[in-house]
Formats: C-alpha cells, sequence, structure tokens
C-alpha cells in the first residue's frame, strides 16, 4: 500500500530554539499535592535480605507542584518516588500465592503510612503482640492502613516535600538526572487548595 493511500499525520519542525529547563534543586518547598496514580497492582517484589522469598505491594505516584513563593521553582511539577503498599498475609492468600515463598514486608510501609498521615486519610491505631529477635513475645504499636483509597481525596493538600536527584540512563544510553521527592511532611495549619489545570511545558515525572 502506498502512503499516499494510508492515513496519515504531519510533522512540521519548529523553528524555535530548544531550550532545556533547569532541573529542580535538591531541598525542602512547600507544595501541593496535584495527583495520586496507583501505577502497579499486586506486584511480586524479590526480598532484599532473604533468596527465595518474595514480597506482594501496590506502588502509587504521587504529582506535587511546588507553591512555595520564595523558592526558585515555584509552579514546577515533581513526582514522588515510589509509595509502596505492602500487603500482609491475608492479600497474598487472596492471590494464591504460597505463603512460605510470599511474606508480608509490613514494616516498610512507613512512607506510605507517612503519606497518608499527611494527606488527610484515616488511620487506626492499636497495640499488638509480636515475636522480637529474641524470641521473646513484646506489645508495639501498629497501624492499621486501608488499601483501597479514593485518591482524588489527597489532592490539594498543601505540604512539604523533599526533593533529591536520581540519575537514570535513557533509552540512548545517556545519563540523565530527574528530581523526585523522597520526604514528605504535614503543612502546619495549612488547608486544602483548588487544583489548576496544568500548565503545557511541566516536567516529565521521569
Amino acid at each position: 500500500m502506498a502512503l499516499l493511500d494510508m492515513e496519515t499525520t504531519t510533522f512540521v519542525p519548529s523553528d524555535r530554539p530548544q531550550q532545556s529547563r533547569e532541573i529542580v534543586a535538591e531541598g525542602k518547598y512547600k507544595a501541593i499535592i496535584v495527583a495520586v496514580e496507583r501505577k502497579q497492582q499486586d506486584k511480586v517484589i524479590p526480598s532484599r535480605t532473604e533468596d527465595g522469598v518474595n514480597h506482594v505491594a501496590d506502588m502509587l505516584q504521587v504529582e506535587y507542584k511546588i507553591s512555595d513563593e520564595n523558592a526558585n521553582h515555584a509552579g514546577r511539577h515533581i513526582w514522588s518516588s515510589p509509595i509502596w503498599i505492602w500487603k500482609d498475609t491475608p492479600h497474598i492468600k487472596a492471590l494464591g500465592l504460597d505463603t512460605l515463598l510470599h511474606v508480608p514486608n509490613t514494616n516498610n510501609n512507613f512512607r506510605y503510612h507517612k503519606f497518608l498521615e499527611v494527606a488527610g486519610y484515616d488511620i487506626e491505631e492499636k497495640v499488638v503482640e509480636v515475636e522480637d529477635s529474641n524470641g521473646k513475645t513484646v506489645k508495639r504499636k501498629a497501624f492499621t492502613l486501608p488499601v483501597e483509597l479514593d485518591l482524588d481525596q489527597a489532592s490539594g493538600v498543601q505540604c512539604v516535600i523533599s526533593v533529591v536527584h536520581e540519575k537514570w540512563t535513557d533509552k540512548e544510553g545517556e545519563e540523565r538526572t530527574t528530581a523526585k521527592e523522597r520526604g514528605l511532611f504535614e503543612l502546619e495549619g495549612a488547608s486544602k487548595v483548588e487544583i489548576a489545570s496544568k500548565d503545557d511545558d511541566d516536567d516529565l515525572p521521569f
């Protein structure tokens, strides 16, 4: 089939000079949660400490807009590093996975717990009995975290984020640097704000 007989589109190269945007500097910024997306669900992840053992988790990605008027990067968008929701034994059983090879990693839910706390979700606190490293039964504080969320509930929440630089390699083998959120904190006295539409030239989430 000839090209002219096919459905096509057009590319007209721009004569505008290509401008690269300065990466957002590392540091802490006042920000607004713009959106939350569940990027992965029930992902099997190998344990970092035990060979042959896996964990199961969902992954959230949060988009922020820097609102700090005193910052050089006010108005820029920042995406979070992965926020993992590590599943417990009932979730693993429900997926039909072997609970000897797929085990909870719930002590690493600290980042997810912090996101829920800052974003204003309900968290139940309780005391549970667990076995310590010496085999002794002890009482510990525990938190019941929701797995299914109304992700829109977090939109408009004001907070403080810690931005760091992460390096990665693109498809052409070039090393790139991206600014990511790696720390989330409550902004005292802040209230929700209305989310405005995003600019056309926002930063990309990678």
